[in-house]
């Protein structure tokens, strides 16, 4: 068992993440979407009242992860209704 063989087992599990990622629904996405931006605003908030810059930061990125997925979401339901 040398090196290649673990790197093999990584990329192998690397490649079943990809598949359960493209296997979620519209729903879930945009459910994901939601929450991510839901709480990324309250983390904003809590970093503004505490004039805490960086969590501030990060929940803006929080949502900005949240439109991401809410994106894909609207995304696969547009492409579902082409077919």
């Amino acid at each position: 068992m040398g090196m290649s063989s673990f790197a093999e087992g990584q990329s192998t599990r690397h490649a079943s993440k990809e598949v359960g990622v493209m296997a979620k629904d519209s729903k879930a996405d945009k459910a994901e979407g939601a929450i991510d931006k839901a709480a990324g605003k309250l983390k904003e908030g809590v970093g503004k009242a505490t004039d805490n810059h960086h969590t501030e930061a990060e929940g803006k990125a929080q949502q900005a992860k949240g439109h991401g997925k809410s994106a894909r979401g609207e995304t696969k339901d547009a492409l579902k209704d082409r077919k």
